[in-house]
């Protein structure tokens, strides 16, 4: 399916245009004021996930882990914020200033580079104060920018070129057409809600989606969609999710979310 870009970015979405829609922007315009500070950390390292190894000298994927942990509410925001005061930034080199930047946009606050202001804002994100809506758009929407620039950086090869050029914004649409598709990932089709029947809910079918969830090791979810069936599930979506062998799940996957009752 050839993806449509929206000419106004204003106007309220179809269920045609949330399918389509090649820019994570646009769909998170749409669910603003619905969208779950828990959902929207997920989608936010699932953005920067791979750039993790990059710097991963710099405590990376302690840090990324902190984050999903304590989107989950695993930790506590002091232990949160200990896992990225004890780890500094190296400060050096234009990818790196730019990872740093979007995960200042996850809640980091310590990033170097971030202006005075952006970083009351990221303290605002940590210290979960603000509701959702406007606020969660605009710390998400950064944070998502930032990782996109990075990963094109980071996939052209050339780190240290600040001209624009074709290759860049071939690219760039490129990465926000995946992060898009992360979205929809993690928020699903708020056009299509399914109400979730807790007889579904069988011992086998939660053991399943908690193995999934916690070892990140989603291959199994062909085998949940089996044992979701065996329950008496017949939400086809749901099951065609789990069952797509093109689909790329990430933690905060809306079927897996659903099935373990989180939001």
């Amino acid at each position: 399916m050839a993806r449509q870009r929206k000419a106004n970015p204003d106007a309220p979405l179809t269920e045609a245009d949330w399918v389509a829609a090649d820019n994570p922007h646009t769909l998170l315009h749409h669910i603003r004021a619905s969208a779950s500070h828990r959902k929207l950390r997920l989608f936010a390292c699932a953005c920067c996930q791979p750039l993790v190894d990059l710097i991963n000298r710099s405590g990376g994927k302690t840090k990324l882990a902190a984050t999903e942990q304590y989107a989950d509410g695993l930790i506590t925001e002091k232990k949160y914020l200990a896992a990225f005061n004890r780890i500094r930034p190296p400060g050096r080199g234009r990818l790196q200033g730019v990872i740093w930047f979007a995960f200042a946009a996850l809640g980091w606050p310590d990033a170097e580079g971030v202006n005075w202001g952006f970083d009351q804002a990221t303290e605002d994100l940590v210290r979960g104060t603000w509701a959702a809506g406007e606020h969660a758009e605009h710390h998400t929407n950064r944070a998502c920018l930032h990782a996109i620039n990075a990963r094109t950086l980071l996939a052209l090869g050339d780190v240290n070129d600040d001209r624009p050029s074709n290759a860049f914004r071939i690219q760039m649409d490129a990465e926000k057409a995946e992060c898009a598709d992360l979205f929809r990932e993690v928020f699903g089709n708020p056009f299509r809600p399914i109400a979730f029947n807790a007889d579904w809910r069988t011992d086998t079918v939660v053991s399943l989606a908690t193995a999934a969830y916690e070892s990140r090791d989603f291959s199994t979810l062909p085998i949940l969609a089996d044992a979701l069936q065996d329950a008496g599930c017949d939400a086809d979506d749901l099951l065609a999710h789990c069952r797509d062998p093109k689909q790329a799940h990430v933690r905060g996957c809306w079927a897996l979310d659903l099935v373990l009752g989180k939001a």
